[in-house]
Protein backbone atom coordinates (compact mmCIF):
# COMPACT_ATOMS: atom_id res chain seq x y z
CA UNK A 1 0.00 0.00 0.00
CA UNK A 2 2.47 2.47 1.28
CA UNK A 3 4.73 2.02 -2.20
CA UNK A 4 1.91 2.34 -4.59
CA UNK A 5 1.14 5.40 -2.69
CA UNK A 6 4.76 6.58 -3.37
CA UNK A 7 4.53 5.32 -7.18
CA UNK A 8 1.46 8.51 -6.80
CA UNK A 9 3.92 10.67 -5.19
CA UNK A 10 6.30 10.04 -8.29
CA UNK A 11 8.24 7.16 -7.12
CA UNK A 12 9.90 5.68 -10.81
CA UNK A 13 9.83 9.39 -12.25
CA UNK A 14 13.05 10.54 -13.32
CA UNK A 15 14.27 13.02 -10.83
CA UNK A 16 14.70 16.16 -12.93
CA UNK A 17 10.81 15.58 -14.14
CA UNK A 18 9.86 15.59 -10.47
CA UNK A 19 11.76 18.53 -10.07
CA UNK A 20 10.23 20.43 -12.63
CA UNK A 21 6.56 19.52 -12.41
CA UNK A 22 6.14 18.49 -8.51
CA UNK A 23 8.91 18.84 -5.78
CA UNK A 24 7.24 19.55 -2.96
CA UNK A 25 6.15 15.19 -3.64
CA UNK A 26 9.69 14.00 -3.65
CA UNK A 27 9.42 14.70 0.39
CA UNK A 28 6.21 12.44 0.23
CA UNK A 29 7.37 10.07 -2.20
CA UNK A 30 10.25 9.68 0.12
CA UNK A 31 8.30 9.16 3.31
CA UNK A 32 6.47 6.60 2.01
CA UNK A 33 9.15 4.76 0.87
CA UNK A 34 10.67 4.69 4.06
CA UNK A 35 6.97 3.63 5.72
CA UNK A 36 6.95 0.84 3.32
CA UNK A 37 10.84 -0.04 4.00
CA UNK A 38 10.09 -0.88 7.75
CA UNK A 39 6.84 -2.88 7.04
CA UNK A 40 9.43 -4.69 4.21
CA UNK A 41 11.43 -5.35 7.12
CA UNK A 42 8.92 -7.17 8.87
CA UNK A 43 7.94 -9.17 6.51
CA UNK A 44 10.67 -10.48 5.67
CA UNK A 45 11.55 -10.85 8.81
CA UNK A 46 8.48 -13.20 9.89
CA UNK A 47 8.40 -15.34 5.96
CA UNK A 48 11.68 -16.33 7.02
CA UNK A 49 10.06 -17.24 10.36
CA UNK A 50 7.18 -19.31 8.46
CA UNK A 51 9.56 -20.82 6.28
CA UNK A 52 11.27 -22.71 9.08
CA UNK A 53 8.05 -23.16 10.92
CA UNK A 54 7.30 -25.16 7.90
CA UNK A 55 10.19 -27.13 7.24
CA UNK A 56 9.76 -28.28 11.07
CA UNK A 57 6.30 -29.16 10.62
CA UNK A 58 6.91 -31.50 7.57
CA UNK A 59 10.45 -33.03 9.10
CA UNK A 60 7.64 -33.72 12.49
CA UNK A 61 8.82 -34.75 15.76
CA UNK A 62 11.78 -37.21 13.72
CA UNK A 63 13.71 -34.11 13.57
CA UNK A 64 16.94 -34.35 15.26
CA UNK A 65 17.35 -32.09 18.62
CA UNK A 66 20.56 -30.03 16.77
CA UNK A 67 19.07 -29.78 13.65
CA UNK A 68 15.81 -28.63 15.07
CA UNK A 69 17.59 -26.11 17.15
CA UNK A 70 19.98 -24.49 14.52
CA UNK A 71 16.79 -23.71 12.69
CA UNK A 72 15.68 -21.78 15.82
CA UNK A 73 18.31 -20.33 16.23
CA UNK A 74 19.05 -19.10 12.92
CA UNK A 75 15.65 -17.80 13.06
CA UNK A 76 15.77 -15.56 16.49
CA UNK A 77 18.92 -14.53 15.14
CA UNK A 78 17.40 -13.06 11.71
CA UNK A 79 14.26 -11.81 14.09
CA UNK A 80 16.68 -10.15 16.46
CA UNK A 81 18.90 -8.15 13.48
CA UNK A 82 15.92 -6.97 11.35
CA UNK A 83 14.16 -5.79 14.75
CA UNK A 84 17.74 -3.58 15.91
CA UNK A 85 17.19 -2.23 12.36
CA UNK A 86 14.04 -0.19 12.56
CA UNK A 87 14.94 2.09 15.35
CA UNK A 88 18.64 2.51 13.92
CA UNK A 89 16.27 3.75 10.87
CA UNK A 90 13.96 6.02 12.38
CA UNK A 91 16.59 7.38 14.39
CA UNK A 92 19.29 8.13 11.67
CA UNK A 93 18.34 11.92 11.59
CA UNK A 94 17.15 14.16 14.34
CA UNK A 95 13.84 15.26 13.37
CA UNK A 96 13.12 12.25 12.20
CA UNK A 97 11.31 14.27 9.45
CA UNK A 98 15.14 14.64 7.94
CA UNK A 99 15.21 11.51 6.79
CA UNK A 100 12.45 12.24 3.66
CA UNK A 101 13.29 15.73 3.80
CA UNK A 102 16.74 17.17 3.26
CA UNK A 103 15.38 20.30 3.32
CA UNK A 104 14.70 20.57 7.01
CA UNK A 105 17.53 21.88 9.28
CA UNK A 106 18.84 19.12 11.78
CA UNK A 107 21.67 16.91 11.25
CA UNK A 108 21.80 13.13 9.65
CA UNK A 109 24.70 11.78 12.00
CA UNK A 110 23.18 8.31 11.51
CA UNK A 111 23.04 8.20 8.43
CA UNK A 112 26.52 6.05 8.66
CA UNK A 113 25.61 3.78 11.64
CA UNK A 114 22.38 3.14 9.11
CA UNK A 115 24.19 1.94 6.08
CA UNK A 116 26.92 0.18 7.77
CA UNK A 117 23.88 -1.94 9.56
CA UNK A 118 22.65 -2.72 6.29
CA UNK A 119 25.40 -4.12 4.94
CA UNK A 120 25.90 -6.51 8.29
Amino acid sequence: MFLSISVRFGLGEHLTALLANAPENIAKNQLHQWIFTTFAIVAISTGKLTIIAFILQIEGSTLHGLRKLILWVFAASNIIVNVIILPIIWTQCAPTAKIWDNSLPGNCAGRLRNQLYGYF
